[in-house]
C-alpha cells in the first residue's frame, strides 16, 4: 500500500481570461471536471493585471502555501514566468521550490506545456497536460538566473531572446488571437524588414562563476561575441511554442543553455527565413544546426549580455528594455510535472 501514490491534493490555480486567444476560462472548465474525478480540490486565481500571479505568490501566507501540493497555470507562458518568480523572489523561497508546477494550454504559445508533454512522451492537448497533473510524477528543470534587470534576480524557465526574433515574439502580441500562427505570419513581415541589432554577448562553456556585474569578467574560459545580429536566441529548452524546436538537442535537466545566433550579413535575410522553415522539424542536422539557416550554436553555462544598439529583449516572452545583464544557468531547481 505504501507504493501507491496519494492521488488527493490542493492545487493553486492561476487562470488568465486575456491569454492568447481568450480561451484559457473555456479549457478550465473543460479540465476541471476530469481534475475533480480524480481527486484534486482547487484554490482558482483569476489574474487580472501583469505580474498579479508574481505578487500574488510573494505574498501568499507561508502557511497557507505549505497546504498547497501544486500549482498549475492556465494560460500561455507569461504566468509560469510570473509563478516562477512569485516563488524564488519569497525569503523563505527554499521552502517552497520544490512545490510542482504544471500548465494547461490557455495562451497562444504554450512553451512549457509543450515541452512537458513532449519530454513525458504525451500528445499536445488539454488531456495530456491534465493526465500529468493526476499522475503527479515529477522531474527537475533548469532555471536560467539574470541579474540587472531590477533589485531582484528574474528567473526564467525558457528563453532569452533578442533582436528580430524578440521582436516577433513581442509585436506579435497584437495577433495573439490567431494563436500559435502569430508567430510565423509576423515572422515573415519582420524578415522582409529585416532589421540588425549590434550587441556583445561573452559566454562560458564552463562553470566560471561570474564576477559582479560592474566588474570584469574573470578566468580564461570567456568567449566573446561582438556583432549585429540577425538572430540570437539563448534557450533552456527545446521548444520556444507549442510548435517551434527551436533548440532541439535542450533538456529540462541538461544543465546548459543553448546558444543560437546568426550575425546580420548580406545572407541573414535568407538564413531568418531558412530557420522559420524549419523551426518545426528540420533546424538541426545531427549535432548541429542545418547549414542553410546560417546558425551558430554553443551549448553555455553563463553569458553577458550588452546592447550596443537600442531597443529590448524578452525573457520567456516577457518584454524587458535593453541592458546590460548576465545570466547563469542555476541546475535542477525548478520541480515540473512530466515523466522521463
Amino acid at each position: 500500500m505504501s507504493q501507491i501514490p496519494h492521488f488527493r491534493r490542493l492545487l493553486l490555480v492561476f487562470i488568465n481570461p486575456n491569454s492568447g486567444a481568450k480561451q484559457a476560462v473555456k479549457a478550465w472548465e473543460a479540465a476541471k471536471p476530469f481534475l475533480k474525478k480524480c481527486g484534486m480540490t482547487f484554490i482558482e486565481v483569476f489574474t487580472q493585471a501583469h505580474l498579479y500571479a508574481r505578487d500574488y505568490l510573494l505574498n501568499y501566507d507561508a502557511k497557507q502555501l505549505k497546504e498547497v501540493d501544486g500549482i498549475i497555470t492556465v494560460s500561455g507562458d507569461g504566468i509560469p514566468h510570473e509563478v516562477i518568480n512569485g516563488i524564488f523572489g519569497r525569503s523563505d523561497w527554499q521552502e517552497f521550490k520544490d512545490l510542482p508546477l504544471g500548465a494547461l494550454p490557455g495562451g497562444s504559445a504554450n512553451a512549457l506545456t509543450m515541452n512537458q508533454v513532449t519530454r513525458s512522451k504525451e500528445a499536445m492537448n488539454l488531456l495530456s497536460a491534465c493526465y500529468l497533473v493526476v499522475k503527479g510524477r515529477t522531474i527537475k528543470s533548469d532555471l536560467t538566473v539574470f541579474e540587472g534587470l531590477s533589485d531582484k534576480k528574474i528567473y526564467s524557465f525558457l528563453s532569452f531572446v533578442y533582436g528580430n526574433m524578440a521582436r516577433i515574439d513581442i509585436e506579435s502580441e497584437r495577433f495573439r488571437v490567431l494563436g500559435n500562427a502569430r508567430f510565423y505570419i509576423y515572422g515573415v513581415y519582420a524578415i522582409a524588414k529585416l532589421q540588425t541589432d549590434r550587441a556583445r554577448i561573452t559566454y562560458t562553456t564552463g562553470s566560471d562563476k561570474l564576477s559582479p556585474l560592474d566588474q570584469e569578467l574573470k578566468g580564461q574560459a570567456w568567449k566573446e561575441i561582438n556583432d549585429e545580429f540577425a538572430y540570437l536566441v539563448v534557450q533552456n529548452i527545446a521548444y520556444l511554442d507549442g510548435a517551434s524546436k527551436g533548440a532541439p538537442l535542450a533538456e529540462f535537466d541538461d544543465g546548459y543553455n543553448h546558444l543560437l545566433h546568426v550575425s546580420g550579413t548580406k545572407n541573414s535575410r535568407k538564413s531568418l527565413l531558412n530557420i522559420l522553415l524549419k523551426l518545426e522539424d528540420g533546424l538541426f542536422e545531427g549535432d548541429q544546426p542545418a547549414k542553410s539557416t546560417g546558425l551558430g550554436f554553443e551549448k553555455i553555462k553563463a553569458f553577458r549580455f550588452e546592447p550596443i544598439s537600442a531597443g529590448y529583449f524578452s525573457i520567456d516572452g516577457e518584454r524587458y528594455d535593453a541592458k546590460k545583464i548576465q545570466a547563469h544557468v542555476l541546475e535542477k531547481s525548478l520541480t515540473i510535472y512530466a515523466t522521463n
